[in-house]
């Protein structure tokens, strides 16, 4: 709850700060010109004043923006939580959800290779699998399968939720006779 409070705080003050920097950029611009009028002997550094507050109010609106984004973007969660553990926390690395699953899926009969993709979501994992199968396969049958092995990997062996199976299914090339 309070990581969110403090994107949000640091949302409005990265926004704010942009506006402002904004603001400076141009009104100078104006406030340079009253003070021009004033001192005409400062007539060429005047000039070069405009030029700085131009440049440095660039600096600051590339520099506010560039804070936003970083604040805003979030790398993809490489972790996933494991739900069945009391007494304590556990996670699990999507890069070893994909072997265990590789491992399990590979031993069953007529599969010739699978290659998962794993995505943590919201409160489980996703799953995508392209599945190279023998040519002569009864597909919905192979599917079930293969649906059946990878919710039992998932969630009974490893504790996980599974949000989403799919299955995309590519035969291997028939044998030349």
């Amino acid at each position: 709850m309070m990581d969110i409070f403090n994107r949000v705080v640091m949302v409005i003050l990265l926004l704010l700060a942009l506006a402002v920097s904004v603001v400076f950029t141009i009104i100078p611009l104006s406030l340079l010109d009253v003070v021009s009028n004033a001192a005409s002997v400062l007539a060429e550094s005047v000039q070069t004043a405009r030029l700085v507050f131009v440049l440095i109010g660039i600096g600051f609106i590339l520099l506010w923006f560039l804070l936003l984004v970083l604040e805003l973007w979030r790398p993809p969660k490489r972790t996933v939580r494991v739900e069945k553990v009391s007494g304590g926390r556990a996670e699990m690395t999507v890069d070893a959800i994909a072997q265990r699953v590789v491992y399990r899926v590979d031993q069953l009969a007529d599969v010739v290779k699978v290659k998962p993709r794993i995505r943590a979501g919201r409160g489980g994992v996703d799953i995508d699998l392209d599945l190279e199968t023998a040519p002569d396969i009864d597909v919905p049958t192979k599917t079930e399968e293969v649906c059946a092995v990878v919710k039992d990997v998932i969630e009974e062996r490893m504790g996980l939720r599974l949000n989403r199976i799919r299955v995309k299914v590519r035969h291997a090339p028939y044998a030349e006779e």
